[in-house]
């Protein structure tokens, strides 16, 4: 219903009051975030171009007016440069207003049943496009942005002097110099182009000019009629007929215009937003028009809307077809005609699959040549009502919205349109034979585009038809949402996007959901303390789609709780299908009822990368495995992520793999529990590939003693695990692993202090076992050592098909730390070059405790041989792996020591020979440094610093000590604390049986 109209209502309306401009040149409005007491900063960040304070202009609201040097920057440079910084919330141009009445004081506006219906001229009262309500709202003739709006009308001519008319000028062209000034292609357009004389000159006809007149007659001037807009400019085209040809150069220009202005930030060219097309081929087939029908969808990727007049004859478009109207695009909007009763024209076209819908277009009063005013028929009349309405929708558009046109100019296209269609009044008679049933309605469409940050827009849910962009701080998902094939979704950085209910993101098209590591995007619910959204799924998309992205993102809090493939991935599912990628998300608090708390993958090979898979379960079904990552039939990329607190319920605490050949390298697997099997990764069937892996503290128990696998469970499959650490992993059998018919390249892996627990607990590193004897398991350059178990501390062996090669290994304890299932059983593997002794850790206080310290036997003790094997470039703490400084021979483990080796000597391993001290290192130093020495038994020893003249320094120790290797450091005080002058030091080493003294120097 109407607004009441019996008294006139005055509101502000962007339009020149002192200047031809639409606002003051050197003058901005700025509002700052809340958080921002002073616009101090920035004054000093924009010195360049002068900008100022002039006055606060609502200390509430931090708004500020501003000036800048319009000559250092131009007015259409300046908000976007202002912007960019962090503490500017909006800013915008002081324009110019004038107070105005509602109704324009154009004197023919009476006459104008199409814009406002009284039933002046016989006809139904409102049956009009509600052009006052509309203009009642704020708009202007510019964006939000401050760019000047244009509608390109491609008619038979115009006329340009006409008082009612405001034309756009080419102010870069110099009329009739025969020069291409503006090198935009076309000589002379300053006034637009004539394609009918492939020139500039533009001659008159009545036609164009009264479609001109509908959509953008100046309003408010005391002359002749209003347009559907208040002032924007019109771009006059010649070419509407003739020959295909002359339609094809037509639009050809507007590209250009359109195009130009957009690659040059503004600066050359036209911000055409929309083309008005009354002409056309009665009946014609686009098939038969293949350049002429893409070159709306050529448009409408820079950002331009078409409208387009059907037939003046009634048939049905759908089944006779027409052109330009049954085009396929999506950048089109096919017009009929309705008259001032509200009726379809009986002389009009239709189309339940073709016209989109009606507009006014029956005796309709507008400009025509001469000065003159006319009143004309036909659906050349609805189509420019149409045209002007998309330019309204621009001026009114909102900051946010506009940003989103200059990046996305095909998106913004398509979302005008929609609000067009959707702001449609419905007619009885436009049922069922247009495709929104309904005529145009000015006003709806415009509080349509002016909601776009309300939070009802902010609702989301359903079929997602058209390509999306997300931006607003928080959507909430009121229904399933499906992104249709071929539809793209974009989502901005810090958008949350909040499930209200049991609701899940399908995507048969694809989805860029990019966020930065300050600014993530966030998928989750409203209530934390639920698990009430469905994740998102890819279910069998179509393979022809764009790769889908997410980065930055966090997904949390979803649950599968259906039944097969429903039940799978609670925070995202993939079923066949390669193009994902996911680069530093984070999984979290997800559950499945079956497969994947986290994430769950089949026939799909896609890339996880340095993502974060935490506090995920898979706990319900019967299924139940993989707590933070199950694939199944797939071959992913898996690198540089966190797995760890996952719970599996029966297998593959943090990943289950089946039948997969998973690449997984330097990632960190840890704190991660299955029930049964595999508390940090189970894997059955498949290649699975390992390499730069840290493993530990996973846990598979539940009291069974048939639970294996703590680290790693590996049945039936052919493995490569390379240069991986595997510690504090605890399972009922097979603390570090459990190997069930397996085939291993193992390589300098680091496997230590697992253990088993239980009543039946065996195999503190490994649990083998192995049918046949077609497997084949070598083991090289590795360290076994400090795991535990009531039986086989390191290895233990089911039958004797499981025993592995060693070659050039620490096996702490040799075979003597083997256990067997049977007490007939011996080791009888291939036992080469290998050591048994401390590997000497660096223990807890480091940042790598496995890697080895400078006394280690396991230092150049590895292969000489390196040729065939396979060895990272660097090793877990980023060292090289094989070290260039005194030896080429690589360290048993998955560490390569980097300084200076000190070799044990061998009355260490003697357990009555006295103690050893060693060199301090580093040595010089400045101001610390470390001093080791080692006891074969518990003894008091004493410590002591001397300077070069024998007087004491410090006593770094004096009691008792249990044997092994100990350190102390001196950080280069005396007895008092006092920092000690650069010079010689002796450190000297006292027990029962030796006393030992060497040299070090403190170089400051």
């Amino acid at each position: 219903m109407k607004r009441s109209l019996l008294i006139f209502i005055f509101i502000f309306i962007l339009l020149p009051l002192l200047s031809s401009s639409e606002y003051r040149s050197g003058e901005v409005i700025i509002q700052l975030q809340k958080d921002v007491k002073t616009p101090e900063n920035i004054i000093k960040q924009y010195q360049e171009l002068d900008v100022k304070i002039i006055r606060n202009l609502s200390h509430r609201l931090n708004i500020w007016l501003a000036s800048y040097d319009n000559k250092r920057i131009k007015d259409n440079q300046i908000l976007s440069r202002l912007k960019q910084h962090p503490d500017i919330k909006l800013v915008q141009f002081n324009h110019y207003l004038e107070l105005r009445n509602t109704y324009p004081d154009d004197p023919m506006f009476d006459q104008q049943w199409n814009l406002d219906n009284t039933g002046q001229t016989g006809g139904t009262a409102d049956a009009d496009v509600d052009a006052p309500e509309a203009w009642d709202l704020p708009h202007s003739n510019i964006t939000a942005l401050g760019d000047t709006i244009v509608v390109a009308v491609v008619d038979n001519g115009f006329d340009l002097e006409h008082e009612d008319l405001n034309f756009w000028k080419n102010w870069h062209e110099i009329p009739n110099n025969g020069i291409d000034d503006d090198e935009n292609g076309y000589i002379d357009d300053y006034d637009g182009w004539n394609s009918y004389q492939h020139n500039g000159t533009i001659t008159c006809a009545s036609h164009g000019t009264h479609v001109s007149g509908i959509a953008a007659a100046v309003n408010n001037n005391g002359i002749g009629v209003a347009g559907v807009n208040w002032n924007v400019k019109l771009l006059p085209v010649q070419g509407s007929s003739t020959e295909e040809a002359t339609v094809v150069e037509s639009y050809g220009y507007v590209y250009e215009m359109k195009a130009t202005y957009n690659e040059t930030n503004g600066e050359f060219g036209a911000f055409v937003v929309s083309t008005n097309s009354s002409f056309g081929v009665n009946f014609g087939d686009p098939q038969d028009f293949p350049i002429w029908a893409c070159l709306y969808d050529s448009l409408g990727a820079i950002g331009i809307i078409s409208a387009a007049a059907t037939m003046n004859m009634n048939v049905d478009v759908d089944l006779e077809g027409d052109m330009p109207t049954a085009c396929e695009s999506n950048y089109l909007i096919a017009v009929t005609n309705t008259t001032h009763n509200d009726t379809k024209n009986n002389n009009a076209a239709y189309g339940a699959e073709c016209i989109d819908l009606g507009a006014p277009g029956t005796t309709v009063l507008s400009t025509d040549v001469g000065d003159d005013y006319d009143i004309k028929t036909g659906t050349s009349m609805a189509s420019p009502h149409v045209a002007g309405a998309v330019a309204l929708l621009y001026a009114a558009a909102p900051l946010n919205l506009m940003e989103l046109a200059i990046q996305y100019p095909d998106t913004v296209a398509l979302m005008m349109k929609d609000y067009i269609l959707s702001g449609t009044d419905s007619l009885s008679c436009l049922q069922n034979i247009t495709v929104t049933g309904g005529r145009l309605n000015l006003y709806n469409s415009l509080e349509l585009v002016m909601d776009y940050n309300e939070e009802n827009e902010n609702e989301v849910g359903g079929e997602i038809t058209l390509d999306t962009i997300w931006e607003a701080d928080t959507l909430y998902v009121i229904d399933d949402i499906t992104i249709n094939n071929g539809v793209n979704l974009t989502i901005m950085p810090g958008v949350r996007v909040q499930f209200e209910d049991d609701y899940k993101l399908q995507i048969q098209g694809s989805i860029s959901a990019i966020g930065t590591a300050t600014d993530s995007i966030r998928f989750t619910i409203n209530d934390t303390l639920l698990n009430n959204w469905q994740g998102i799924r890819f279910e069998q998309t179509p393979v022809e789609n764009d790769s889908s992205f997410f980065k930055y993102c966090l997904i949390e809090n979803g649950f599968a709780d259906g039944d097969s493939l429903d039940g799978c991935g609670g925070g995202l599912m993939v079923y066949n299908f390669n193009k994902i990628k996911l680069e530093n998300c984070k999984f979290s608090d997800n559950n499945a009822y079956e497969y994947g708390g986290g994430i769950y993958l089949q026939n799909s090979n896609i890339i996880i990368k340095n993502c974060t898979i935490s506090n995920n379960l898979a706990v319900s079904g019967s299924n139940r495995c993989g707590g933070g990552l199950a694939v199944i039939l797939s071959n992913p990329y898996f690198v540089g992520n966190q797995v760890h607190n996952n719970y599996g319920d029966y297998a593959g605490g943090g990943l289950f793999l089946q039948n997969s050949s998973l690449n997984l390298i330097e990632n960190k697997i840890s704190n991660n529990f299955a029930g049964d099997l595999g508390g940090g990764i189970y894997a059955n069937g498949g290649y699975p590939y390992l390499l730069k892996n840290f493993i530990s503290s996973n846990f598979a128990y539940n009291g069974d003693e048939l639970n294996q696998g703590g680290g790693i469970f590996l049945a039936n499959t052919s493995s490569i695990v390379i240069n991986n650490l595997i510690n504090n992993n605890t399972s009922g059998q097979g603390g570090g692993f459990y190997l069930d018919c397996v085939e291993i390249y193992f390589l300098n892996n680091t496997v230590g202090v697992n253990s088993t627990i239980g009543d039946a607990n065996a195999g503190g590193g490994f649990y083998c076992q192995t049918d046949s004897s077609e497997y084949n398991f070598s083991i090289y350059n590795s360290i076994i050592a400090d795991n535990s178990s009531d039986n086989g501390s390191q290895f233990y062996f089911e039958d004797e098909y499981s025993y592995p090669d060693f070659y050039y290994c620490n096996l702490r304890n040799g075979i003597e730390a083997f256990g067997y299932a049977d007490s007939s059983m011996s080791y009888d593997g291939i036992f080469e070059n290998n050591i048994d002794c401390n590997p000497y850790w660096q223990g807890s206080g480091f940042e790598h405790p496995y890697a080895l310290m400078q006394n280690s036997l396991c230092i150049n003790s590895g292969d000489p041989d390196t040729t065939g094997i396979y060895l990272p470039e660097l090793d877990l703490a980023g060292n090289p792996r094989i070290y260039n400084g005194n030896t080429v021979i690589i360290d048993i483990g998955a560490y390569e020591y980097q300084g200076e080796p000190v070799a044990v000597p061998e009355d260490l391993i003697s357990s009555n020979s006295a103690p050893v001290l060693y060199r301090n290192y580093p040595n010089p130093f400045n101001p610390t440094t470390t001093i080791s020495f080692a006891l074969p038994e518990s003894q008091k020893i004493k410590l002591v610093i001397y300077n070069i003249k024998g007087q004491l320094v410090k006593i770094l120790a004096d009691e008792y000590l249990p044997s092994g290797f100990i350190q102390k450091e001196w950080d280069g005080t005396d007895l008092k604390g006092k920092q000690v002058n650069s010079g010689i030091y002796f450190y000297t080493l006292y027990s029962s049986k030796k006393q030992i003294t060497k040299k070090m120097m403190l170089l400051k």
